[in-house]
């Protein structure tokens, strides 16, 4: 039997948004401009959905820090091009909300996250938008979660968290979550989406749309 829930959590970079290359070229370029090594694109997607600042401390352990997200920032500033759509996006948000669900979004992004929810056309379908810079503790710390939840007047055990990463859905358990869903067209993989105990694991966005 489907438990009643009232509303959608989405993580943002990889769930929502196809920011692959957006993030991974961000990542190599700055990296190499600054003399560090750059690690294979594998191991930066076993990163994907922990903050900025902690990255780097682990992709360039000793190199500065503020120097190296300044970089980032401005790279992607130059690059929204680089920022697509998962296909049946705009679909499965307009089925959603068209069933009476509202729809959060919670991201560790700080930065550019208004104008690429803009650029695939999808910022007027959120009720709520949780960035980074609105937490001070970010996931799998249920934070940002509950902030959305709080925003749209919605209780943890009527939410679904719906995202590609561990982080994501550590956050979604921390928080109560009525229920998990991974997605595997981002950064995470399928093992370690169940490893971190999604409810759900799905290919495509409009596959959670049965299990709601």
């Amino acid at each position: 039997m489907k438990r009643v829930v009232n509303a959608v959590v989405f993580d943002a970079d990889g769930t929502l948004l196809d920011t692959r290359e957006f993030i991974l070229q961000a990542y190599e370029h700055t990296l190499a401009a600054y003399g560090h090594t750059v690690p294979e694109r594998d191991f930066i997607r076993g990163h994907m959905g922990l903050p900025l600042h902690d990255c780097y401390n682990v992709f360039a352990p000793g190199g500065d820090n503020d120097a190296l997200c300044h970089m980032h920032d401005v790279f992607q500033k130059n690059n929204y091009e680089l920022i697509d759509s998962y296909e049946e996006l705009v679909l499965t948000l307009d089925t959603l909300r068209d069933r009476g669900f509202k729809i959060g979004i919670c991201s560790s992004r700080t930065n550019h996250l208004l104008e690429a929810l803009e650029r695939v056309g999808i910022k007027d379908h959120c009720d709520v938008i949780i960035a980074g810079k609105d937490v001070t503790k970010h996931k799998p710390n249920p934070e940002g979660f509950l902030k959305a939840l709080m925003a749209m007047s919605v209780s943890p055990d009527r939410a679904v968290m719906v995202g590609d990463t561990p982080q994501d859905i550590g956050a979604g358990k921390n928080g109560g979550a009525a229920l998990t869903i991974g997605v595997t067209h981002g950064f995470g993989t399928r093992e370690a989406l169940i490893e971190m105990g999604a409810d759900h694991v799905v290919d495509r966005l409009s596959d959670i749309i049965p299990l709601l």
